[in-house]
């Protein structure tokens, strides 16, 4: 009789634990979707203040061969950091821009 409630307990133990082991895994899931999605934030709004930052320094530019070589120069700059922050959407096409303009050449 004693050896049966113990297998019970034991049995109760396992499905409790498995429940928890599920619980775990759907708050990683959800912690991690938070996570990438504050991450996707920041990069968002640190491409608005380059966009900000290039409208108030480069409003007065004589010409727009600087407009030009700052636009080239940050978005490398900004392929890095996306890469850095895990945003591997916004790396990708920043990454197929950049070879565009590779494959382009002086001209």
């Amino acid at each position: 009789m004693a050896k049966a409630s113990i297998e019970k307990a034991f049995a109760k133990d396992t499905d409790t634990d498995q429940a928890l082991v599920e619980k775990i895994d759907a708050l990683e899931k959800s912690l991690e979707r938070e996570q990438d999605g504050r991450r996707e934030d920041r990069f968002v709004c640190l491409l608005i203040v380059f966009m900000l930052l290039d409208i108030l320094l480069l409003n007065g530019a004589v010409n727009m061969s600087v407009g030009i070589i700052v636009f080239v120069l940050q978005l490398v700059f900004l392929l890095v950091v996306a890469k850095r922050m895990g945003v591997e959407q916004i790396a990708g096409i920043l990454d197929r821009i950049l070879n565009t303009f590779a494959k382009r050449g002086p001209e």
